[in-house]
């Protein structure tokens, strides 16, 4: 820029031309680089008056936003007054210059502010005028890097609604409001410096209630107090190891049986077989029992085996709702069995998936204590 800056200088030397130093800054800056495009604006404002060129010539012919209107706006943005942004925000849509060059100017315009709170040498980074650069330095400091990040991101989040055909004018009114009620906005360092002190608060309470908790006092006849020495913890430890009793009855758990055993057959069919031997006996708390003649006892053993026992207390677990437990036992035949249906009388129940696979096979399943086929 420096070098465009120079050569249209010796051009109006040698054109005697009459141009302030800010408008022939801006004909530069708008050049974006190329000293064509340069030459070509300062032909056109040579061409477009006779007098000396100034800055409202420059803003007439390009187009550009005069620092001061984008200085009076980020002043109304730093005083959060919506009112008096949504008032600019009118005249700038009046003025016809359209409401995208005017967010674009706002986006440079932040973009320096950020420049100035974070570089060592901002002048490089911006090229504006150094009485602009100045004068932008006054407005910097009240903001936080992630203020000037977020109203830059409101500022072209505006600019794509406008390109949808979206009303500039409803989408700079409501750019306007969310930049002037930014007060909830909390920078990430301001966050982490409450949770820092919120941390070291909760520890040194702990501690505080630990002490107490110690060597507290309670008060006695009379008034006194008297220190306290609890022997055991002031809060007893929940123990998840303790049992719940079921809540389901014997009878209950005796017509979940069959859904116990189609699902174990679907999932470990010889678990099934073997289950299916045996019947539901008892409850306590916890645990159901499940009892077996004494001539089964293969059963009831691979039945014992820990993945075996732990597939059968998972889904039935799940079946019923709660954890259950299973034990097994063995049963006397001459006892008198809990189920009033005698087994030689009714034909036990079979899984549907273990039928099936009894007919594909041309399978039966024996009894050795009645010798009978099923």
């Amino acid at each position: 820029m420096d070098k465009i800056l120079a050569k249209l200088k010796q051009i109006i030397k040698q054109e005697k031309l009459k141009i302030k130093d800010d408008a022939l800054f801006y004909v530069a800056r708008a050049s974006q680089g190329s000293l064509r495009d340069a030459e070509s604006v300062l032909d056109q404002l040579a061409s477009y008056t006779e007098k000396e060129i100034d800055f409202e010539d420059v803003v007439s012919i390009l187009g550009v936003y005069d620092q001061r209107v984008l200085f009076e706006f980020t002043q109304a943005i730093i005083s959060r007054d919506a009112k008096e942004l949504l008032t600019m925000v009118e005249r700038e849509i009046n003025s016809g210059k359209g409401g995208d060059q005017f967010i674009s100017s706002l986006v440079d315009y932040f973009r320096g502010l950020m420049m100035i709170r974070l570089s060592d040498d901002p002048a490089r980074l911006i090229n504006l005028p150094p009485e602009s650069i100045s004068q932008m330095a006054s407005q910097a400091g009240s903001f936080s890097v992630e203020e000037i990040i977020y109203i830059i991101d409101v500022l072209t989040n505006t600019q794509l609604s406008i390109k949808k055909h979206v009303s500039a004018r409803i989408a700079l009114e409501m750019a306007a409001i969310k930049i002037a009620r930014r007060d909830l906005l909390v920078s990430v360092d301001e966050i982490l410096g409450r949770l820092n002190e919120l941390e070291s608060k909760l520890k040194d309470d702990g501690r505080q209630c630990a002490g107490e908790a110690v060597t507290g006092q309670a008060a006695v006849g009379g008034g006194k107090t008297e220190k306290i020495t609890p022997k055991e913890p002031l809060l007893k430890k929940l123990s998840t190891d303790e049992p719940a009793p079921l809540e389901v009855s014997l009878s209950q758990v005796r017509q979940y049986w069959r859904k116990l055993l189609d699902i174990l057959a679907r999932e470990k069919m010889s678990v099934a077989t073997f289950l299916m031997e045996g019947k539901p006996v008892g409850v306590d708390r916890d645990v159901v029992n499940v009892g077996f003649l004494p001539e089964l006892s293969f059963h009831r053993e691979s039945l014992e085996n820990k993945k075996n026992k732990k597939i059968i207390e998972e889904n039935f677990s799940r079946i019923l709702g709660q954890r259950v437990r299973v034990a097994f036992c063995t049963i006397d035949k001459s006892a008198k069995q809990p189920d009033p249906v005698k087994v030689q009388d009714q034909e036990p129940e079979i899984p549907s998936i273990v039928r099936a696979t009894l007919d594909i096979f041309k399978g039966k399943i024996m009894r050795k204590d009645h010798h009978r086929e099923l």
